[in-house]
């Protein structure tokens, strides 16, 4: 798999300020997992929710080889962002709540037509 780092530090260095800043880490968890488990309610990835306990889970350990690794890390950000982190901008957290239902849409469509 092209991804083989820490889900929570690959979304901790998004959100910022580094991988290594582990002040908010708790907060960081919940909002993952409750992204992990809205994917597995629409049919993507495990059939029991993924969670994370700390910076140990791998994208790996999520993602099959079928899995579009970009859009699920990408979902799992953004939705980690707009709950722990928001723009202060209006149309920014509008932009990321469309792209966050864009994602959801397109991999719940690969996943269950295969493209």
């Amino acid at each position: 798999m092209a991804l083989e780092t820490s889900i929570l530090r690959s979304i901790r260095q998004r959100i910022g300020p580094s991988a290594d800043y582990e002040v908010f880490d708790t907060d960081l968890i919940i909002n993952i997992n409750a992204s992990f488990s809205r994917l597995c309610q629409l049919g993507i990835g495990p059939a029991t929710p993924f969670k994370i306990t700390g910076a140990d889970e791998t994208w790996d350990e999520f993602m099959s080889d079928d899995t579009r690794p970009s859009d699920v890390e990408q979902y799992v950000y953004l939705k980690a962002k707009l709950v722990f982190d928001p723009p202060q901008s209006g149309s920014v957290i509008n932009l990321m709540k469309e792209e966050a239902e864009k994602l959801e849409w397109l991999l719940k469509d690969f996943y269950e037509y295969g493209y």
